[in-house]
């Protein structure tokens, strides 16, 4: 492998996890309420 190859798999692999990132990032906030909405409303016999 040369060290161009190594090179372009960490940049697709560093851009991935940026993507990954920024994907979770995003979604965060709506998994967070989503949550808090059900918690809200589960019944109390859960606990």
């Amino acid at each position: 492998m040369s060290a161009l190859e190594v090179g372009s798999m960490i940049s697709l692999l560093g851009l991935l996890v940026f993507a990954t990132h920024e994907e979770i990032l995003a979604v965060a906030p709506a998994v967070a309420s989503a949550l808090e909405q059900f918690l809200a409303s589960a019944p109390v016999a859960l606990w």
